[in-house]
């Protein structure tokens, strides 16, 4: 009777347990609850559905940065976006924005290549929550906070986003040659955007605040197209501005207005330019125009910058996807080969279209798979061969080549230097410490031992650029370490991913007094041909109290 009654219960644990591993996770209390507070009645291309909500403001950190709890990262929120669409949103990151609001950046649990962007501020959401092959767009009609599915497929077509200026004049443009004498060169790893937006597109929005969030978790997204993407540069945000500007609803004739620096029209926002040495500029218009970009940059060269214009719809349902997009343009990045054969400024500067995976990237137009009659997913990557979609890669390597990610990151330095940063990096720069060769004189070793010390500091160059001129200045504060006659050295040209060491030593002398087991503190201060940085390291001590020190060698 035992043996059954034994059998009983485990067969009800296994039972429970298959029942508990088969339902979905869910976070104790979800972020949103539905609310009436708008009637929903879809009609717009492109949106599949959507619901109005309250956003519980808690769970993201509060509100508002100015109280923001700062929840640790790994922390999870349940995104309730639909009856059926839950998803468990685990953070990344939290970021602070130049506007005084904070982004939300993360991705969803168990779903490679996913993303969450959300910015909050003053009980303000505005972001987008992706998955490879779905996304959802969370913004507002009027003061409802309401939740998209969208379906970019059903979106109207924006053939011709491209822009042929008439000339490659500069017509009276501030070269960066001629900007202030505290610029520095920049190394290419960040591009500096400015955004601009029509009054119209303000009202549309609802708001300074609303288009200002817009515009910010528009750059979150498209830096993590980049990221996953394997792109190295990343948009920095350096100001936002209302135009007084009246729309003609002509993207091709507001665009040409935009770049003109002298026709009366929107000039103010050339001056904005220099003024805050944004490389790159973008306009936020109301009506549906999707999106348009200069392409004299298609060579993308030094005098292109005159070009570096482009303008977006800040239409709900495709405003991330848009910008990504357009951005791509001024990076050199083209179309698919299908709809676009131009072999500038790379052959392999293309988007990619999968007609097995049934796919297109970022860069890429649904007109092939039209034309065969297949319905292709959007997914958020600029073509890459080396990444992988459903065991498919997202690029080529062929007679038609498609990696738009690495023509992104090719000309990533000449686009960050089309206006040089007003102010150097400090901390955490493009050259950074990234190890110690030392010897306890003569002899080498890994722990310092008392008495006098050489040490080769090795940097490392994370940086598109080659770095010349490279030298550091070490300095300590500890009470224990006497610097000798090398404090100040040079290195080698730093090539892009290189690390390597002074040409001559640091040296130093440990105070044979120095408790055993002390940890030594040092200071560089890091300079090249594109800036100046700091960095920090620490060398373990070890001393030998009965040892006969030798004495100091000077050399």
């Amino acid at each position: 009777m035992k043996t059954y009654w034994k059998f009983g219960i485990h067969l009800f644990l296994l039972v429970l347990l298959a029942v508990l591993m088969n339902r979905p996770v869910v976070a104790q209390e979800p972020l949103f609850t539905p609310t009436d507070t708008v009637t929903i009645t879809e009609n717009k291309p492109g949106v599949i559905r959507s619901r109005s909500v309250a956003v519980n403001f808690e769970l993201l950190g509060g509100p508002d940065v100015s109280n923001l709890a700062q929840p640790a990262v790994g922390s999870k929120v349940t995104l309730n976006l639909f009856e059926d669409e839950q998803f468990i949103a685990v953070l990344d990151k939290i970021e602070r924005n130049p506007s005084g609001s904070y982004s939300w950046i993360g991705h969803i649990e168990n779903r490679e290549y996913s993303h969450v962007v959300l910015v909050i501020k003053q009980r303000m959401l505005i972001g987008n929550i992706s998955t490879v092959d779905q996304s959802f767009n969370i913004g507002y009609r009027g003061d409802a906070q309401v939740i998209s599915e969208i379906d970019f497929a059903d979106l109207p077509d924006d053939r011709d986003d491209l822009l042929y200026p008439d000339s490659q004049a500069n017509d009276g443009l501030t070269q960066p040659s001629a900007l202030a004498h505290n610029s520095w060169v920049d190394d290419g790893s960040t591009i500096d955007i400015m955004v601009v937006y029509t009054t119209n597109a303000r009202n549309g929005a609802g708001g300074t605040n609303k288009i200002n969030g817009e515009i910010e978790s528009a750059i979150s997204f498209t830096n993590e197209v980049l990221k996953r993407s394997g792109s190295s540069p990343r948009l920095r945000l350096v100001h936002t501005a209302e135009v007084n500007y009246a729309e003609t609803g002509d993207k091709n004739t507001d665009l040409k207005r935009l770049l003109n620096p002298n026709d009366g029209y929107m000039d103010q926002v050339h001056t904005l330019r220099n003024r805050y040495s944004a490389d790159v500029v973008s306009i936020l218009v109301q009506y549906w125009a999707g999106g348009i970009a200069a392409h004299g940059n298609r060579y993308v060269t030094t005098r292109a910058d005159d070009f570096a214009f482009n303008l977006s719809s800040r239409a709900p349902e495709s405003r991330y996807f848009i910008f990504a997009h357009e951005f791509g343009h001024l990076m050199g990045a083209n179309h698919d080969w299908y709809v676009d054969n131009r072999p500038q400024p790379y052959p392999y500067s293309h988007g990619y279209v999968d007609l097995v995976g049934k796919f297109i990237t970022v860069m890429a137009y649904y007109d092939q798979c039209e034309d065969n009659n297949i319905s292709c997913t959007r997914i958020f990557f600029y073509s890459n061969p080396g990444l992988k979609y459903n065991g498919r890669p997202i690029g080529s390597f062929g007679a038609k080549p498609a990696d738009n990610h690495r023509s992104i990151n090719n000309t990533a330095l000449t686009v960050a230097n089309y206006r040089f940063s007003s102010k150097p990096a400090v901390a955490g720069g493009p050259l950074q410490f990234d190890s110690y060769r030392l010897y306890n004189y003569p002899v080498q070793a890994t722990t310092a031992s008392c008495g006098h010390v050489e040490l080769y500091a090795n940097l490392r160059n994370q940086s598109l650029a080659t770095h010349t001129g490279v030298r550091a200045v070490i300095s300590t504060d500890d009470p224990y370490i006497t610097l000798l006659y090398n404090t100040d050295s040079v290195y080698p040209d730093l090539r892009p991913g290189n690390i390597d060491d002074n040409t001559y030593d640091f040296d130093f002398f440990i105070d044979p007094d120095t408790p055993d087991g002390h940890v030594a503190s040092f200071n560089l201060a890091i300079n090249s041909n594109y800036g100046s940085w700091r960095d920090t390291f620490t060398v373990p001590t070890r001393c030998f109290k009965n040892k006969v020190y030798l004495p100091l060698v000077i050399k």
